[in-house]
This record gives structure tokens, C-alpha cells and sequence, in this order.
């Protein structure tokens, strides 16, 4: 075997490393970007539900016609 040819080996093989890492870097990020819109969502839903509770007052009528109350 030529030198040339365990050079193109050598080479081929890291050409394939890091197109590898490229491509894992590029999947790892978009998995992040999914967790943090996942994590706003969730944050947004807990502020409609602290909004929705600071809104009702403590009083029995106030409860009962809460268009927000999900026992109807």
C-alpha cells in the first residue's frame, strides 16, 4: 500500500468524523430549541393559571360564576 493511499484513508476518515460532529451539533441544538419552546409553553400555561386564580375573589358567588372555574 502506497503512502498516498493510507493519506486518502486517514483523510476520508476525517472528513467522516467531522461531518459527524457537524451533524450532531446540528441535532443537539434543535433538540434544545425544542426544549426551551416546550419550557415557555409550559410557563405561559402556569401564568394563565396564576392570572386565572389571582382573578377570583374569596367569595362563594364570586367562585360560583368564575367564568374561569373548570368544576362547571
Amino acid at each position: 500500500m502506497s503512502v498516498l493511499a493510507i493519506l486518502k484513508a486517514l483523510l476520508s476518515l476525517v472528513d467522516y468524523l467531522a461531518k459527524y460532529a457537524h451533524d450532531k451539533q446540528l441535532l443537539d441544538a434543535g433538540e434544545y430549541k425544542a426544549i426551551a419552546r416546550n419550557n415557555a409553553e409550559a410557563l405561559n400555561n402556569i401564568k394563565a393559571a396564576q392570572d386565572a386564580r389571582d382573578n377570583v375573589s374569596d367569595d362563594d358567588d364570586d367562585i360560583l360564576h368564575d367564568p374561569d372555574n373548570r368544576d362547571k
